[in-house]
């Protein structure tokens, strides 16, 4: 979270915007802002897409999770194998 947080903190100064001006546009508090770019882990995952999308990266939220390896290599684990009905004769 610590990385993350940094990034956004290194977005918003990039694009010259104070901690409460991001506040104001995310519909937070500036010390919420202020958590947010430290990596406290009790911030909302809706205010780190807020705050992604005020700062121009509406694109980049779609490819959160969007490919998820581990996750598929699960699901396929469980469907049925070719040739292998599971019974026993």
């Amino acid at each position: 979270m610590r990385e993350l947080g940094a990034r956004v903190r290194d977005a918003r100064l990039a694009r010259l915007i104070t901690q409460s001006e991001l506040a104001e546009r995310v519909g937070v508090s500036r010390p919420t802002i202020a958590k947010l770019e430290a990596g406290e882990a009790n911030t909302s995952i809706a205010t780190f897409i807020t705050a992604m999308s005020v700062l121009g990266f509406e694109r980049d939220i779609d490819k959160l999770m969007k490919d998820d390896p581990i996750g598929r290599d699960i699901a396929y684990s469980f469907l049925p194998r070719p040739g292998r009905s599971g019974r026993r004769s």
